[in-house]
């Protein structure tokens, strides 16, 4: 793991290899490369994903910041399909 994820992130489960096995070093560079100064918490739990601010309440004006965030953070584990025409 790089060591600004290791920085940013704590990863803990039940099975290790399947969180070596979802958090590849691909995903790992990119959950890195998101927002810096985003702090939010990040869970996994069976198909869900849940993105919050332990203990703050969001400000409405900064829903659109925290929407792109999440669409971000989204793609990175389920990559958007294009349009077909």
């Amino acid at each position: 793991m790089s060591t600004e994820f290791n920085k940013r992130y704590w990863l803990r489960g039940d099975k290790d290899f399947q969180i070596s096995a979802l958090f590849t070093d691909q995903l790992v560079d990119r959950l890195a490369s998101l927002d810096r100064r985003a702090e939010y918490s990040i869970e996994k739990g069976g198909d869900w994903l849940i993105v919050y601010r332990h203990g703050v309440l969001m400000n409405p004006a900064a829903i659109a910041d925290f929407w792109n965030f999440a669409e971000q953070l989204a793609e990175l584990f389920v990559p958007r399909q294009s349009a077909r025409v």
